[in-house]
């Protein structure tokens, strides 16, 4: 049995929903999926991100939500949060805690709002394009019954973050879940994502979010992968910026055997798009980081910047593009892409993409690819320290500079010791 075969077995099991508007979406999506598989690297998009370890294993969806461990729960993460947890792809209500949700604030999940869906389920789900990027999204259209559901009313900030947990602990589990947020016109909200699993339990994650944020509105947006070492990661972000909306987000992927992140953006005029990210890959781990923002309207604004180190064997793969439509003028983007080297045998892969369609705009990348500096190196170790340890402070200096930006300081204490924990003998950087 191929692994086409395979999960074509558990599309019976979504099949025959009594939401009509649920099963167009998944329809073309299996059709798909049935018809060509998995992405291979003939495809341009896939050319650095081989999927042979996926397509070899067998996951399988888990029936039932497990215990829930205390030792991987970050407590000052959660504290002070609107907690949604997940475990092998199910909602843990047990585990989770909705208590003095505004009315103002729609947020459920998946699962429970499909027992009694209206017009806020319906409306979520009304901008789902119907051709997807690649056969991964529709793999995920074609398995996925849970995720999250937001919708915030005009001009309500929501205070309190929304912290989702997702936790993978059963072995060759297979956890398909699918986001949809909207942000109304003069609203904000914080949402803070965190994925952990066992480094030996393998799992298969894919996670597909798709947001609108309309107009005057704003969405803060923090992701941390650190995914069990034997575990295959794969999420998407699909946004819709409108007319001055902002969205401000950062990834950290840290975990996984294979993993990859894609950020596709559409902004409209005047929007504001920023995006920040850091990569680690180390031993055989494959990370790759994919964005594609189009700027649609006019003066819109973007900006990313991420870093990437690899060690050991590792492989980091970056690909950024940036599209202007005709039309677009006054547009402002600008791209930088700085990488660290720390083996000779780790490979980092950076490829930026200009695509300019009109002629008064302003846009800009910078690419590096390098090693520690050994001057620094030597000026540490003539000062008592190890040079060991003054490698570990340089590396550390050179992501915690984006990890200083982070808020909240709870989210930006979780991201700077998940990176602390990938590398080893690291014990510089800690908050008070």
């Amino acid at each position: 049995m191929d692994s086409v075969e395979h999960y074509q077995a558990f599309f019976k099991t979504v099949e025959g929903t009594p939401l009509p508007w649920l099963e167009t979406l998944r329809a073309p999506s299996r059709e798909r999926f049935i018809a060509h598989g998995f992405p291979d690297t003939r495809e341009e998009a896939w050319r650095y991100t081989p999927l042979r370890s996926l397509e070899r294993a067998r996951f399988t969806p888990s029936k039932e939500v497990h215990a829930i461990p205390s030792e991987p729960l970050d407590l000052d993460l959660m504290r002070d949060a609107y907690q949604v947890v997940f475990v092998d792809g199910h909602f843990s209500e047990a585990a989770s805690c909705l208590e003095g949700l505004p009315k103002e604030v729609y947020l459920k999940p998946l699962s429970l709002a499909l027992k009694a869906p209206g017009e806020h389920l319906a409306g979520l789900f009304e901008n789902t394009e119907t051709a997807s990027c690649h056969r991964l999204e529709d793999f995920n259209r074609a398995l996925f019954s849970e995720g999250l559901c937001l919708d915030i009313q005009p001009n309500y900030h929501l205070e309190k973050p929304i912290v989702v947990l997702h936790l993978a602990q059963q072995a060759h589990g297979l956890n398909t879940l699918q986001h949809r947020l909207r942000i109304a016109p003069g609203a904000h909200a914080h949402l803070i994502e965190v994925f952990i699993g066992h480094d030996d339990s393998p799992s298969l994650t894919t996670s597909m979010t798709y947001a609108e944020v309309a107009e005057n509105s704003s969405l803060r947006h923090v992701k941390l992968q650190r995914e069990g070492k034997a575990s295959h990661h794969y999420s998407g972000l699909r946004l819709q910026l409108k007319r001055s909306g902002r969205y401000r987000g950062h990834l950290s992927s840290l975990g996984a055997l294979w993993s990859r992140t894609e950020i596709h953006a559409q902004l409209g005029s005047s929007a504001e798009c920023e995006l920040e990210g850091l990569l680690l890959a180390s031993g055989r781990q494959h990370q790759d980081v994919e964005t594609r923002l189009d700027h649609c309207g006019t003066e819109a604004l973007s900006r990313q910047t991420f870093r990437g180190i690899a060690h050991e064997r590792g492989r980091g793969v970056f690909t950024g593009r940036i599209v202007v439509a005709p039309g677009a003028d006054k547009t402002d983007a600008g791209m930088s892409l700085r990488n660290l080297l720390l083996s000779s045998e780790a490979e980092i892969d950076a490829r930026p993409q200009l695509e300019i369609h009109a002629d008064d705009v302003k846009c800009s990348h910078g690419v590096t690819v390098g090693q520690l500096d050994e001057e620094a190196v030597f000026t540490l170790q003539s000062r008592g320290i190890s040079e060991a340890e003054a490698r570990h402070m340089l590396t550390f200096a050179f992501a915690n500079e984006l990890i200083e930006r982070i808020d909240p300081a709870s989210a930006r204490a979780s991201i700077r010791d998940a990176l602390k924990a990938s590398l080893p003998g690291s014990d510089f950087g800690s908050e008070p």
